[in-house]
């Protein structure tokens, strides 16, 4: 996701994780895809180590047709996302940055 907004789009920034999470983490932690793998790290505070399974989970995902699919405009996360008006703001800022 790129950067240029997360300063103007704090709100939204925080939605779209948290939108994220309720998806591969499950709405309590618990019960989504990556719920254990992630538990310490990306379902606590929406931070993950590259190439470790927390980060290899979300990847597998949030990959497009995947069941928290956040690439295409279709997919969970995005619908989701439409819905929130700080999120929507930020993707929409987000996907004009250079």
């Amino acid at each position: 996701m790129q950067t240029c907004c997360q300063g103007h789009y704090a709100t939204g920034i925080q939605d779209y994780v948290t939108i994220i999470q309720n998806c591969v983490c499950g709405p309590t932690g618990t019960g989504g895809p990556c719920a254990n793998k992630c538990a310490n790290e990306y379902c606590l505070d929406g931070t993950a180590t590259t190439g470790d399974s927390c980060d290899t989970c979300l990847n597998t995902y949030l990959a497009a047709g995947a069941k928290c699919d956040a690439q295409t405009s279709t997919g969970a996360i995005n619908t989701a996302c439409l819905s929130d008006q700080p999120c929507n703001d930020y993707i929409t800022c987000a996907n004009g940055c250079p």
